[in-house]
Formats: structure tokens, sequence, C-alpha cells
């Protein structure tokens, strides 16, 4: 009897080693697939920053290559009004004659080439600059000034202050690289 019981305790501590030995490799199989996920995480967040950058990049050259000038020409055309613009709502309403005009003859097409291209690309920079095209529609299809709704009005203002502020810095930055 007693070697059927020794034979017991050898198999069940047998048993014990084996089963400690199997939890502590598949802890450490587990644990090094989860530092070869983070790794491939990691990887996939630096591309896909690294993607969007160049992204960001693209649209900078085609916003100063093609789109500031039709924006700078635009600006132009209306500046007629942007003393009126400049003013809160009840002035420019109780100020703003019919005979107010504007140059309706904006130039789009620089824009309507390249919107598709742009939408793609969601950042500050491309909503302000779609919604400066949308300003011009709206002014495009007012008969006159003075029909602009309160909410339109706002919104032409912080577009054209939108359209100021992107000259501006372009004006720095051509006078910064004459230097």
């Amino acid at each position: 009897m007693n070697s059927d019981i020794l034979n017991i305790i050898v198999t069940a501590v047998v048993g014990l080693i084996s089963t400690a030995i199997g939890a502590i490799a598949s802890y450490k199989g587990a644990k090094g697939q989860i530092e070869i996920q983070r790794e491939a995480i990691e990887e996939q967040k630096e591309a896909l920053a690294k993607k969007e950058e160049e992204n960001m990049m693209f649209v900078r050259r085609m916003v100063e290559a093609f789109i500031i000038d039709e924006i700078e020409s635009n600006y132009l055309k209306i500046s007629s009004i942007r003393e009126y613009l400049e003013k809160n709502y009840v002035d420019f309403k109780s100020n703003t004659t019919p005979q107010v005009t504007y140059r309706k003859d904006f130039q789009t097409e620089e824009f309507d080439r390249l919107k598709y291209d742009l939408i793609k690309f969601q950042s500050t920079l491309i909503n302000k600059i779609k919604d400066f095209y949308h300003a011009l529609f709206i002014l495009e299809h007012k008969e006159q000034l003075n029909q602009i709704t309160e909410q339109e009005f706002l919104f032409l203002r912080e577009s054209l202050i939108f359209a100021n502020q992107i000259i501006a810095i372009r004006k720095e930055l051509i006078y910064s690289q004459e230097m």
C-alpha cells in the first residue's frame, strides 16, 4: 500500500509541476504576443501620422499654388462691401442702401477643379476655404447687399476675416523670402 500512495504522490507532484510549467509558458507566450501587437499598433499609428502630415503638406501646396490667388482676387472684388460687414448687423441694415454694389464675377475655377481632392482631407483650413467660396455663392445670388440675412451677414464677415488673414500671411511669407 505504501508504494501505491507514493506512486499517487509522485504522479500528483509531476502533474502540478507540468501544469505550472505550462502556465508559465502560456503567460510568457501571451505576454510576447501582446508586445508584438503593441509594436504593430505603434507602427500603424506612426504610419498614419506620417500619411496625415503628407496629406496636409499636399493640401497646403495646392492652396498655395492654386487657390490663394483666386481667394485674393475674389477678396479684392468685394472690398467695397468690407466696411459694411465690419459693422454690427443692425447698423449694417440701417446703413446699407440698395445702391451698394460689388463685383459678382468671382473666380472659382481653381477651387472647382480641386474641391473634390480637398474634401478628402479634413482640416480647419479646408473648412474655412469652403466657407469662403460659399460666402461668394451667397453674394453672387443676392440682388442687393441689403437682402442679406443676419446669419448670412455673420457668415460673410467671418469668411472675409479668414480671407484677409490668409492673404496677410501669404504677403508676410513672400516678404520674408525676399529678405
